[in-house]
């Protein structure tokens, strides 16, 4: 009985681990760096980024902590191909603190953080192909105000 009962925990062992395993890049350990202290911060944006073809780049998320925005660019043109790829975050007058992330991305280019309590934010994503050619270059409206 007490082989059993070992050999079935460790079964379920192995299987919460490959779960985990397979989760965990989809989560990216915590809302892809958006957190302090070990806490994640809220999900409270969403945006759908064109290329400049008019197709769809990748998603934009931005989260809130309570004391600062973080984004990241999640990409889906290009998706596990590193290309260049540029983050920046602001709010309206620039004294929050903003900042860039900007490198050979595969997946996701940030997290980026400003500090904008009571304030809105705005970033600007630029993307080129495996060629260097501008696939995306946007800027977003002021949102997440307050």
């Amino acid at each position: 009985m007490r082989i059993r009962n070992t050999v079935t925990a460790l079964a379920l062992a192995a299987s919460f681990g490959a779960t985990m395993l397979a989760t965990a890049p989809a989560a990216q350990a915590g809302a892809y760096g958006c957190t302090r202290d070990g806490v994640a911060a809220n999900l409270v944006y969403t945006k759908s980024i064109p290329t400049v073809t008019g197709g769809t780049g990748g998603e934009l998320r931005t989260y809130w902590d309570g004391y600062a925005n973080c984004s990241v660019f999640v990409k889906s043109a290009y998706a596990g191909t590193k290309t260049w790829t540029y983050l920046f975050i602001t709010d309206p007058d620039g004294n929050g603190g903003g900042s860039t992330n900007s490198g050979m991305f595969a997946s996701y280019a940030g997290p980026v953080w400003v500090h904008a309590v009571n304030e809105c934010i705005r970033e600007r994503i630029v993307m080129h192909d495996p060629n260097g050619n501008t696939v995306i270059d946007y800027t977003t409206s002021w949102h997440s105000c307050g």
